[in-house]
């Protein structure tokens, strides 16, 4: 795989509330968007939320789920794809005994802001803001 080419596993891995991601091409690499891979175990979902400066599009690789967005549920598999616009709340949940494997993308159209651009300390802000306890 090359610069502009990456397997869903190839991108820098971190842990975030109990979920494996890999940033693919991450804020810091592109103009407009953020893409990273998304691993969700059996029995777990992401934090219900929303953002206010982007799109947010799901792609779902693997597994069995649900799609929360802006107050409408979903299921979902491989090959279903999601829009989240700007400020609906949303979120996806694993339903199977697999993992849920999905990407997501967010699009910026007025260009990635400078917040989004150190996305580590955005992915650490958003673990202390949702922590469990």
């Amino acid at each position: 795989m090359g610069k502009h080419t990456k397997r869903y596993d190839q991108g820098e891995h971190y842990e975030a509330l109990g979920n494996d991601y890999w940033a693919l091409f991450p804020a810091d690499t592109t103009a407009a968007s953020h893409c990273v891979a998304a691993r969700i175990r059996p029995g777990f979902e992401t934090v219900r939320k929303p953002h206010d400066d982007c799109e947010e599009y799901f792609i779902v690789l693997e597994g069995k789920g649900e799609i929360f967005i802006d107050g409408e549920v979903t299921a979902v598999g491989p090959g279903s794809v999601a829009m989240a616009p700007p400020h609906a709340l949303h979120s996806a949940k694993n339903m199977g005994t697999t993992d849920l494997v999905y990407l997501f993308i967010e699009v910026f159209p007025g260009g990635v802001p400078e917040k989004m651009r150190d996305w580590r300390q955005v992915v650490a802000d958003f673990e202390k803001k949702y922590a469990v306890g």
